[in-house]
């Protein structure tokens, strides 16, 4: 708050800035879908570390906390994160077991919108080559649209005590993913922290083909016929309607 000066006596304006925030905030995707893995490790009094453990928390590195684990001295091993529909993944929040590093050296991370190893997977880390063992705590951004996740290794554990996807339902955006997406941006397809067209917008009815990436609006107006932002609407459509707007 700032007080003016240099005023007449007993005459104080009182002049209060406001500032604005927009906070956005996406949602752990993670507790939404289905998880499996390759293996599951049970130990010698019986404990079963079930692909479950990685998404129920508490978020944590710590082994006696409860985390999942393939099963020791197999050849391969992943742990899998199925959604039940199209989501734009931004980033991964990954704990895993914090007092054995060298149990995931080399570890991989891919998403996929079909089956595990399927041809359409894409990867989005890699730990092969990266000098020394890898955090066990560590946030990954991905930025790609996926139904599945998953954690890929050989001659190694996969031991996760905790994950995060965050992101948002493919075509939803912001708080909790409750805003969609403008209905210009190609496929409907926008940013989950700002809505934005991640592939572009579709100018069809602006005018000068014309619309804003960001927003999805027809900046310079619509060709004849359409009105609105987006210029989806035809006047034809709702001619009193329009006329009662031009007065």
């Amino acid at each position: 708050m700032k007080i003016t000066s240099k005023l007449p006596p007993h005459t104080v304006f009182v002049i209060i800035e406001i500032l604005f925030v927009t906070v956005i905030a996406q949602t752990n995707l993670a507790v939404k879908g289905n998880v499996d893995q390759h293996s599951t490790l049970t130990d010698a009094n019986g404990t079963v570390y079930s692909a479950n453990l990685a998404i129920e928390g508490p978020v944590s590195n710590n082994w006696e906390d409860g985390c999942s684990s393939t099963d020791q001295g197999q050849a391969v091993a992943w742990w899998a994160l199925v959604l039940p529909r199209v989501a734009f993944m931004t980033s991964v929040v990954i704990y895993f077991r914090g007092d054995r590093a060298d149990q995931i050296n080399n570890f991989r991370l891919y998403v996929s919108n079909g089956s595990i190893s399927g041809p359409d997977e894409s990867l989005c880390y890699t730990d092969v080559g990266v000098p020394g063992y890898p955090e066990t705590t560590q946030e990954i951004d991905c930025n790609k649209l996926a139904k599945q996740l998953y954690f890929f290794n050989r001659y190694q554990v996969i031991e996760l005590c905790y994950i995060e996807v965050n992101g948002c339902w493919k075509g939803t955006w912001g708080t909790n993913c409750t805003h969609t997406c403008p209905p210009k941006c190609i496929n409907q397809h926008c940013h989950p922290k700002n809505g934005s067209c991640v592939w572009g917008c579709n100018p069809q009815n602006c005018l000068n083909n014309t619309c804003d990436i960001h927003t999805g609006y027809c900046i310079e107006g619509c060709e004849d016929g359409w009105f609105e932002q987006y210029c989806n609407t035809s006047k034809h459509l709702f001619p009193y309607e329009y006329h009662f707007l031009l007065f």
